[in-house]
């Protein structure tokens, strides 16, 4: 980060919130770390129009321990967009075998009005078929810089290779992106 920039951590569980401090009290620009719900945290700074003629760049990692968790996500990143259409936002999400509202949150996000470009990546075990619970998980960007979109084959690809020699396991992935 710049000398400039600041940043917002918000997280729930406080043994979690305990290490974010921690690693956090070293840095060198302005940081917030408050013990709340992200979601709703990201709704009060654009209500406050805290980032008004920033650069943002959102980072999403929620819990998925509620299936409206899934819901709440899409109705927020469409927030987002709303009040800042040019907002880098990166959320994290599991690919799941079993039915778990990811896939229609993916459809939700990939249908924002007004979205000027989207990468999803993927990462995924080969024989997931034959697994159960989590067999993968992706990042969904909307707004990405031109780079990610650029690299984003090379990289995925470089990966699953490095894990396959390393851990001796088959993985694949995904990559699908838009760009208007």
């Amino acid at each position: 980060m710049r000398e400039n920039d600041s940043a917002y951590f918000y997280e729930l569980h406080s043994s979690d919130f305990n290490l974010l401090k921690d690693n956090c009290s070293s840095s060198k620009v302005p940081v917030k770390i408050l013990q709340e719900d992200g979601l709703q945290g990201l709704q009060s700074l654009l209500r406050a129009d805290t980032f008004k003629g920033y650069n943002k760049v959102v980072l999403i990692d929620p819990s998925y321990e509620l299936r409206a968790e899934f819901k709440v996500l899409s109705r927020s990143i469409w927030n987002v967009n709303e009040h800042f259409e040019n907002t880098c936002c990166a959320i994290w999400y599991p690919m799941l075998t079993t039915k778990s509202g990811f896939s229609g949150m993916l459809q939700d996000l990939k249908t924002i009005p007004n979205l000027s470009n989207w990468v999803d990546a993927g990462m995924f075990l080969s024989d997931s078929a034959n697994k159960r619970g989590m067999y993968g998980s992706g990042v969904f960007t909307i707004n990405p810089p031109e780079t990610v979109s650029n690299n984003m084959d090379n990289l995925l690809d470089t990966l699953t290779q490095n894990l396959k020699e390393k851990n001796k396991t088959h993985y694949d992935y995904k990559l699908e992106f838009s760009r208007k």
